[in-house]
């Protein structure tokens, strides 16, 4: 990793051989930046003079953007904050191959292993005569509860016939999971959807990849999952299917972006990177 005083060497765009020096200043410009991911805020706080050093004037706001963009551009900034990225992710225990398998299993993984909304039969699509079925258990409960009504009738109105009959209506039988009876009378076929939620405990390694955790909120619990077009993204421009098709002429513009893609393959989360574009793009009034 470069070190304050080293020399980097370059091939500029005009093809001749430059020599980039790396300072302390830079350093701490850079070890700023990748904790941030602020350029401007990085350059603040790294120890450059932000006051013209003739008037004692303090520099502009985009003078200091400027300055900043110009100083991460530079080649011996990209080296050392490829080799910073590649550093931390050795220690946090991720290489590049590990990234992509991880970036497939998201990319490939069924959503409905998490969730889904499925459409079963409704109370009535296979009750007896159309009409409303009940499951076993439903049906017991019903018939002790009508025994009691009964009982109570009965020593209410002593020497009396209690002329009502238990009503087992549609039948037994009924199992939400049965598809709809496309001629029933009731939901003409539609069925009754329910939404489930599965259990995460028994989740294949696709499934852990996609999902992101549990949330409460008032409307009931939401399911998070990671970004499958993120994945599908970055998949497709790992494999070189496509490129950005951003016509840009600033040459600064083109380095940045070239940098940020060196960083994506060196471990960095596409939400950092994305923050890093966001905050740049709109510095220059581009759409990312």
């Amino acid at each position: 990793m470069l070190k304050p005083g080293d020399e980097f060497p370059y091939k500029a765009r005009n093809g001749k051989d430059r020599i980039d020096v790396f300072t302390q200043l830079r350093k701490n410009f850079c070890d700023l930046w990748i904790d941030s991911q602020n350029a401007t805020d990085a350059f603040r706080k790294a120890g450059y003079s932000l006051v013209n050093k003739k008037t004692g004037i303090p520099h502009s706001d985009a003078y200091v953007r400027s300055e900043a963009l110009k100083t991460l551009k530079y080649p011996a900034s990209q080296q050392y904050i490829e080799d910073r990225y590649a550093e931390m992710a050795k220690q946090a225990g991720y290489d590049a191959q590990a990234t992509l398998s991880l970036l497939k299993s998201q990319a490939n993984a069924d959503p409905r292993e998490l969730s889904e909304h499925v459409i079963g039969a409704c109370r009535y699509c296979w009750g007896e005569n159309n009409r409303y079925q009940r499951t076993q258990n439903e049906i017991l409960i019903a018939r002790e509860k009508f025994e009691k009504e009964l009982n109570d009738w009965i020593t209410e109105h002593p020497g009396k016939t209690y002329d009502k009959e238990f009503d087992i209506m549609g039948g037994i039988g009924f199992d939400p999971r049965k598809r709809p009876n496309p001629e029933c009378c009731e939901c003409w076929g539609y069925g009754k959807g329910r939404t489930i939620i599965k259990d995460t405990r028994d989740l294949s390694p696709e499934g852990l990849a996609l999902y992101a955790g549990i949330k409460q909120t008032k409307d009931g619990i939401e399911v998070k999952t990671n970004s499958q077009d993120a994945a599908r993204l970055n998949l497709i421009k790992h494999f070189g299917l496509i490129t950005d098709r951003i016509e840009i002429s600033d040459p600064l513009v083109k380095d940045l972006l070239a940098m940020a893609e060196c960083l994506k393959r060196q471990g960095v989360s596409v939400e950092q990177v994305d923050k890093a574009y966001e905050e740049f793009m709109n510095s220059k009034g581009l759409v990312k």
